[in-house]
């Protein structure tokens, strides 16, 4: 946006700046613009300004309190302002909106001055910031069409995505070769407050609840960094979700997506003044389709989400309150035969890779026998099309008041409720021979049914039988998991800020602040066994007992369930985080700054185990319907945890195109709820510690009318991961082995934007890293020693990102057309590096087209060549230190060929 065209859109207000000095004034104008405002306090040290008043343009208020003091400004990507000296506005932008600009790129590794706010107690300079942060801006969130919350980041600099669970969350992430795939090192923030407590537990990534739509205006990854003093659970690093809030024009847009599976998506939003001093936005989405996969019932998702919010602002200052509420419904899709075990063939014949799943019609309607504590528990009614289900409201209030003399206070408070269903079908083990299961089933069923002498079997409601040869003569065992997980969080961010020149001792920005959570957590787990052919969208099999005549004695399934039981992690937990931060960043000069950090965190949790036993519920009647496992008791637990951060960092600006930084962190990570529900414990009866995550890294940002990068190496250390693994003897029996480990990685992580003539540009990213076990304590199970020195389970040594684009004009239609290419390194499913995880390549092709202004169209064709890479495979064909074995002959292949067309409209 240039100056000139951003004074046309802007309403008036009224300003009342008095005569003060300018740093003052610039703070005050920030509070009454609604605008963000950077500049470095020693460009505007001793200078003061005559004041504004009256009913004014943003930019004219700005000019005028700038009136005699040698200073300009410059206009951000997002709508701010940083003031600096020399250059007039006008010459500013207009420099940098040039065709040829790297600048105006959608994909611009650094907009015009573009401002920052996540790891900052303000706002900062993008270019300067010490510490790596990459950003995505609406237009690249636009083009990208995410499915997911982790969909959106697949590409960024550090990061590895594996984007194959659905369009509902639960899906799989990691960051600078941290040894956890998952949100538990990374935290999820929106509008700088966590989501929730804890980002990771048992069956609950924190990306379930939330959705991308026209709501969100752009979004921040901060990797390594001083997240770890501002945020929580940000070990490995922080993503900073900026929704819309209200403004002082009205502007507005809505968007319609037509696309595969019978999808149709409506996003809108709108935002504006109400009066001179109140502003709103709303906005929102719906989306309905028939799912990624091929479910045989629709519609496979259906939900949305709406949000309203209103901002009172005040001659020094603006409180602010947002209300949102997301009911969505989604599929979530597990792993899938590849292998037949058998012959050693594909099984593509009978389950598509890229389209097909075990989620299957026959299982849609269930119920399913619980205890849940009670001698003969209820029988619940499940839905599988309630898929991933979260049903969640948030209140978030908050200000920003200026105290004078460069005090300034922020507080920001969140109010989360609600519940997180999940009805799933997991694979629970590789296919096996039909007849080879039909007798190991048979003694047991003798025992039972009295003159049985064979088993044969039949479609769940039908007594006639069936025959496996059509399905290779395969039958799989899988769990149908029916998940409840409870959430509530009172969460507040109170700190206050103080600039200050202490003449001889520099010029610093303090930063003191208080986090508070008031959380509970409830998870209940019904983890029942089912039986199914091996196909896309299976049957779901019995198998009846038969007398020396054919007659049907008995059954040892009950609607294709092979036997009820719960979870090992029901329970509840509530509690306490408390946190102290302080941080201090000094000026020393105009181009050098150095900063340091503190963040100490207390964390006490009360809560129950449900205690798992096996009653019997009848004498008679199918097996499974006999005897029930589930919750028969409960026990007291708790912890008291204590974690420290700290960061020191420093930055310096070479010329005005480098800038160069480094820094040394060490952050805490906290055990997961999921211990005090589970009872978790160390063989010698202490609790699981608090791990420890340890960064050093130091980077380059350059920055040309043409070209645009950001390099950074890094190391990364983690300390007492507690982790499970299964572990195949030598007889091929699973167990499973819990360990405690630690890792370390080194890499290379970067980001580049390059335009050098109008019409082409080429943008990308690339992360190479060595992602490696340093030491491995088994704690119980088998031996784990030869994973040590290995690479850590399911982590890329490198990925990249490349992004040619052409951008043409014609007959006054504007567009860009697009190719995505991604490719991501061989990993391995297991600790001992047995089971191997290919390297795969996808192409997403995409075109936008602007009619005019207002119009946007866009046509997104993702993975057109239908690769068919593996993000999960199957741990239990794996061996540590015991035998070899081949690639996954089961795994969780990412989503086909898919594409979708929009229309948007802006207002």
């Amino acid at each position: 946006m240039t100056p000139s065209h951003a004074n046309a859109q802007e309403t008036p207000k009224i300003y009342a700046i008095e005569t003060k000095n300018l740093a003052a004034a610039l703070r005050e104008f920030a509070v009454a613009s609604g605008k963000d405002v950077v500049f470095d306090p020693a460009l505007v040290k001793g200078k003061a300004t005559h004041g504004v008043k009256g009913r004014l343009g943003d930019e004219e208020a700005l000019k005028r309190l700038l009136a005699g003091s040698g200073l300009s400004f410059e206009r951000t990507a997002i709508g701010g302002f940083v003031v600096r000296p020399g250059r007039s506005t006008d010459e500013a932008g207009a420099s940098d909106q040039t065709a040829g600009s790297a600048a105006t790129s959608v994909n611009n590794v650094f907009a015009v001055q573009e401002v920052v706010v996540t790891g900052t107690a303000g706002h900062m300079d993008k270019f300067t910031a010490p510490y790596s942060i990459s950003t995505l801006k609406q237009q690249a969130i636009r083009d990208k069409s995410p499915r997911s919350l982790v969909d959106l980041f697949r590409g960024q600099p550090g990061i590895n995505v594996e984007n194959s669970g659905g369009k509902g969350g639960d899906e799989n992430i990691a960051i600078r070769g941290l040894p956890y795939v998952g949100f538990r090192l990374i935290d999820v923030r929106e509008d700088g407050l966590p989501l929730f407590e804890s980002n990771y537990e048992r069956f609950l990534n924190i990306d379930e609840i939330f959705r991308v739509d026209l709501m969100t205006e752009r979004a921040e990854v901060e990797r390594g960094g001083t997240g770890p003093i501002y945020s929580n659970n940000a070990s490995g690093g922080v993503i900073n979700l900026i929704t819309r809030h209200g403004t002082a024009t009205p502007e507005g847009a809505a968007q319609i997506e037509f696309g595969s599976d019978s999808l149709v998506r409506v996003s809108a939003y709108q935002s504006g003044p109400i009066t001179d001093h109140l502003q709103m936005s709303m906005g929102g989405s719906y989306r309905r389709d028939d799912g990624l996969r091929d479910e045989h019932y629709s519609p496979g998702d259906d939900g949305g989400q709406f949000q309203v919010g209103v901002s009172y602002i005040l001659p020094r200052g603006k409180i602010f309150a947002d209300v949102k509420y997301l009911n969505d419904k989604s599929v979530f899709y597990t792993s899938i035969p590849l292998i037949n075990p058998l012959t050693g063939g594909s099984l593509s014949n009978l389950i598509n890779p890229n389209t097909g799943t075990l989620t299957s019609s026959a299982f849609e309607n269930v119920q399913i026998r619980t205890l849940n504590g009670t001698p003969a528990g209820p029988t619940v009614s499940r839905k599988l099309s309630d898929g991933v289900h979260p049903d969640v409201a948030t209140l978030t209030l908050g200000g920003d008041y200026d105290l004078g003399d460069g005090w300034t206070v922020t507080d920001r408070a969140r109010f989360i409720d609600g519940r997180i269903g999940l009805n799933a079908i997991f694979n629970a083990a590789t296919p096996t021979d039909a007849s080879a299961f039909l007798a190991s089933q048979l003694s047991r069923t003798q025992a039972a049914f009295p003159g049985t002498t064979s088993l044969n079997y039949s479609i769940a409601g039908s007594a006639a039988p069936y025959s496996p040869a059509a399905t290779a003569n395969l039958v799989m065992a899988n769990n149908y998991d029916a998940i409840r997980t409870q959430m509530r969080d009172v969460i507040n961010d109170v700190r206050i800020q103080k600039s200050a020149d202490l003449g001889a001792l520099g010029k610093h920005d303090f930063t003191a602040g208080l986090y508070t959570s008031y959380f509970v957590y409830g998870h209940q787990e019904q983890l029942s066994s089912i039986l199914e052919n091996v196909k896309n969208n299976p049957d779901a099999l019995n198998i009846n007992a038969l007398d020396a005549a054919g007659n049907i004695l008995g059954s040892v399934t009950e609607n294709g369930f092979l036997s009820y039981g719960s979870g090992s992690n029901s329970g509840t937990a509530r509690g306490t985080s408390i946190a102290g931060y302080l941080a201090d960043t000094v000026h020393i000069t105009s181009k050098w700054q150095v900063d340091a950090g503190v963040r100490s965190e207390s964390r006490q949790a009360f809560g129950q185990q449900g205690v798992l036993g096996t009653q019997v519920l009848s004498a008679t009647g199918p097996l499974a319907a006999r005897s029930v496992q589930g919750v028969v008791s409960y026990t007291d637990h708790h912890e008291n945890l204590h974690g420290l951060s700290y960061t020191f960092g420093s930055a310096y600006d070479f010329n005005n195109n480098v800038n160069g930084f480094a820094r040394y962190t060490e952050a805490y990570s906290f055990p997961q709820f999921t211990t005090i529900i589970s009872g978790a414990l160390l063989p010698n009866g202490q609790k699981v510690p608090v791990s420890t995550v340890e960064q050093a890294e130091g980077g380059l940002k350059f920055s040309s009318k043409t070209f645009q990068t950001a390099l950074t190496v890094y190391y990364s250390k983690f300390n007492k991961l507690s982790a499970t693994t299964q572990v195949a003897a030598a007889n091929g029996s699973v167990t499973n082995s819990s360990v405690l480990l630690n890792s370390t990685a080194v890499g290379l992580e970067g980001e580049a934007d390059w335009r050098p003539v109008s019409f082409f540009e080429l943008s990308g990213s690339i992360t190479i890293q060595d992602p490696s076990i340093d030491s491995i304590q088994v704690l119980t199970g088998s031996t784990a020693a030869s994973s040590q020195h290995g690479t850590l389970p399911r982590v890329p040594t490198y990925n990249v990102l490349l992004e040619p684009a052409y951008i043409f004009a014609i007959n006054g239609w504007r567009g860009r057309a697009f190719a995505d290419v991604y490719t991501v390194g061989k990993r391995f499913q297991d600790f001992s590096n047995l089971s191997v995880l290919p390297s795969y390549t996808t192409l997403d092709l995409g075109v936008t087209l602007k009619p005019s202004d207002r119009i946007e169209l866009r046509l997104l064709g993702t993975n057109i060549t239908d690769s068919a890479g593996l993000t999960e495979g199957n741990s239990r064909a794996s061996a540590l230190g015991v035998g070899t074995v081949s690639d996954a002959s089961v795994g969780r292949p990412i989503f086909g060929r898919q594409v979708t067309a929009s229309v948007l409209y802006h207002w």
